[in-house]
Formats: structure tokens, C-alpha cells, sequence
């Protein structure tokens, strides 16, 4: 069985093109853009607005963060 690994989130391209020059890991079909997806629902009306703008679109509602909450973005 082959495994499935599904990647959702915003901007994910980036992250998997990142993860296939550093490690080889070839370029997954298994994603989901959600500013595109978003988009196209009319749930906002650019697709490059940050993940918090969208859920606060989509929920109706702020949820913020935990300050104790890591937030990776080195990929160093």
C-alpha cells in the first residue's frame, strides 16, 4: 500500500517545493491551496490573504493564537 500524505494549509506549494530541494521528496499531488479553494467559494476575495484573515473569513470569527504556540518558519 502506498501512503497518502495530503498537505492543507496556505501557501503548501512552497513548502513542498522547499521539502523537494532539500530532501528529494518528490512534488505531491496530495495538497490543498486553501487561499485558492477559499477563493473560488467566495469565502474572500484574494486568494493571497494570510491563514489568519481566511479562518477569521470563514469562521466569522477571530481565534488567536496561544502566545506558548510555536510558529516554525526557519527552514534553515
Amino acid at each position: 500500500m502506498t501512503e497518502v500524505i495530503i498537505k492543507i494549509g496556505r501557501g503548501v506549494s512552497g513548502d513542498l517545493k522547499k521539502l523537494e530541494s532539500d530532501i528529494g521528496l518528490e512534488e505531491s499531488h496530495g495538497k490543498l491551496e486553501l487561499g485558492n479553494y477559499c477563493k473560488t467559494k467566495g469565502a474572500i476575495n484574494k486568494a493571497n490573504y494570510g491563514l489568519e484573515y481566511i479562518r477569521a473569513a470563514v469562521l466569522k470569527k477571530r481565534l488567536p493564537k496561544d502566545s506558548n504556540t510555536p510558529r516554525l518558519s526557519d527552514w534553515s
